[in-house]
This record gives structure tokens, C-alpha cells and sequence, in this order.
């Protein structure tokens, strides 16, 4: 997900009124916010360890695993039940609960079944969930299972991907069934709408676009994004006023990898942020990943934030 300004500027589109919209609920976007890194397994990584990752060298931009002192503390992988994170030992020591909607690329149900939520279970649907998938893509059975789907006019796009990138979505369905947790809840969405491929047109329903610079596609994506996260708030707003919530990006989107000049730096990235009277003041403070879920944490506990430097 683009920051709003280069998307506006890029694409043609207005997104005004949707900051306006989500700023009267008290939502508040945050100007020239990045990331620390250009690709989700090190921007989660960082998240959940609360701190940059650890590198050979002691180079601050790793450029891949090899370059890591520590190749598991990076998504998804962190999330494993052997593994605990420095974010979830803290949530856990404050008696909260974590849960995570993923999606085909990675999700509870191939990482860590004790983050999945009863509410969206899977597992009646054998055939689609992400263990199955997995398996098919390393044994020959995949261009078998392919050609059967195709067979029946089935698509697998449509079918998987589609749905499953749309976190948000699962997230809302979530929350129209338990309207508020009964207990202090993480819930890590891990949304995929506007990363290649592109499946949906401009009001979220499938339409599939080739290429991963397809303008169309990032157009229609984005602005999809807006209107999911503007339907976010509202229900979050209905459900729990008092909710602390981080919408952000992990990097950039596909274009600042063929022109960072003009499309801007991979690591410039989308982020929203709603704490609570105690945090407001905070809130432009945080320009980064780290150190928005620091506040988020702080928030939580009505604990003045110390921020990390970098």
C-alpha cells in the first residue's frame, strides 16, 4: 500500500475525503512514515521483535536471510509456537490473547493453529486450506490438482486468493460475529489486496489484471484498500471506541522497484494509527513500524511511551 500523497500524485485518484472521513472517527494518517525495510519478512520480523533485526556485519539494510544473525526472528517464521517474540511475550505478561488472519501466502493454519480464530475456521474446507496447498505445491500432484480445477471450471485465483488476500474482509466478518473480544486481544491482519497479483477492480469485487506494474491494477487495488478500510473503522468504531489500532503498509508497492524517484522509495509506506486520549499527543511522533507498535503497546497500558532511535 502507497503512501496516500505518491498514490494521489501517481494515479489521479482523490483520497480527501476518505482521510477526512477517517480522521472524524479518530483515525489519524501520518505523513512521510517508512519502513526499515523493502520486503514483509524483515518489516514483520522487526515488528514482532520490536526492534531492527540483527545483522552479520552489522549492515543496517540486510539484502537477504544470509545477511541475518538470526534467519528465524523473520516472518512468518517468528510465529511458530516454539518461537516467542519479544511483542507477544509482552502482550502475554499483559494477559492479552493473540490471533492472526493471514492469508495463502502465510497464515495461522501453517504456523501457529493456536492464533487461529474459531470464528473463521477453515477446516471444513480441506481442499483450500493453506497446509493442503502447500503440500500440492512441492509434490507432482500441484499440475495435476490445476488441470482438475481448470477441468470444472474452477478458478483457483477466484477460489484461494482472492478471497484469502482480502484479510480485511475476515477481519469485519470477525467482528460482526463477536462484536468486541471478551478479553484484551491482539489481532495481527495480515492484508494482501494491493500486492501483485491484482484481483480485484475498484470496488473489491474479482477482476484479474496481468503484470505486477499493471497501473490499472494498483488503481483499482487501491482504491478497493480505501473503501475496506473506511468500512475498518466504522465497525470498530460501532464495536469498541476504545480499540488501539495500526493500519499500516510493510513497504511500498511494486513501482518504487522501477523508478524510486518518481514513485517513491520502497520503504515509504501507508500508516494509520488510532490510540487513546492518553496517546493522542504521540501519535505524529511515530514514523515507523517499530516505533508505531511501541506506541500501540504503551497505549495499551496508559504507560508514557519511550521510543527507540534510530
Amino acid at each position: 500500500m502507497p503512501p496516500i500523497e505518491i498514490a494521489d500524485k501517481i494515479l489521479g485518484t482523490k483520497s480527501e475525503k476518505f482521510l477526512s472521513k477517517i480522521n472524524s472517527k479518530g483515525f489519524n494518517y501520518i505523513h512521510n512514515s517508512k519502513s526499515f525495510y523493502g520486503n514483509t519478512f524483515f518489516t514483520v520480523g522487526s515488528i514482532f521483535n520490536l526492534k531492527l533485526l540483527e545483522t552479520i556485519n552489522n549492515k543496517v539494510f540486510p539484502n537477504n536471510f544470509e545477511d541475518l544473525k538470526y534467519p528465524n526472528l523473520a516472518f512468518p517464521t517468528l510465529l511458530r509456537e516454539k518461537n516467542l517474540s519479544n511483542l507477544e511475550f509482552n502482550l502475554r505478561n499483559l494477559g492479552y490473547e493473540t490471533k492472526w488472519i493471514g492469508s495463502h501466502f502465510a497464515n495461522c493454519y501453517g504456523y501457529n493453529k493456536n492464533y487461529c480464530i474459531k470464528e473463521l475456521d477453515e477446516e471444513n474446507n480441506i481442499i483450500f486450506n493453506y497446509e493442503v496447498l502447500s503440500f500440492l505445491q512441492k509434490t507432482p500432484l500441484q499440475p495435476v490438482m490445476t488441470y482438475f480445477f481448470k477441468f470444472f471450471n474452477i478458478n483457483l485465483e477466484k477460489k484461494i486468493i482472492f478471497k484469502s488476500n482480502n484479510a480485511i474482509d475476515q477481519f469485519k466478518e470477525y467482528l460482526r460475529k463477536i462484536r468486541k473480544p471478551s478479553k484484551p486481544t491482539f489481532v495481527f491482519v495480515h492484508h494482501l489486496i494491493s500486492h501483485w497479483p491484482y484481483l480485484v477492480d475498484e470496488n473489491c469485487n474479482f477482476k484479474k489484471h496481468e503484470g505486477k506494474t499493471n497501473i490499472n491494477g494498483i488503481k483499482n487495488s487501491f482504491e478497493c484498500n480505501k473503501k475496506l478500510i473506511d468500512q475498518l473503522t466504522e465497525l470498530i468504531i460501532k464495536n469498541d471506541n476504545n480499540a488501539i489500532v495500526v493500519i499500516q503498509s510493510d513497504h511500498n508497492w511494486e513501482l518504487s522497484n522501477n523508478n524510486s524517484e518518481r514513485y517513491g522509495d520502497r520503504r515509504e509506506i501507508f500508516n494509520v494509527i488510532k490510540t487513546n486520549q492518553f496517546c493522542k499527543k504521540f501519535e505524529n511522533s511515530v514514523k515507523d513500524n517499530i516505533n508505531t507498535i511501541k506506541l500501540a503497546l504503551f497505549c495499551a497500558t496508559y504507560t508514557e511511551p519511550i521510543f527507540s532511535k534510530f
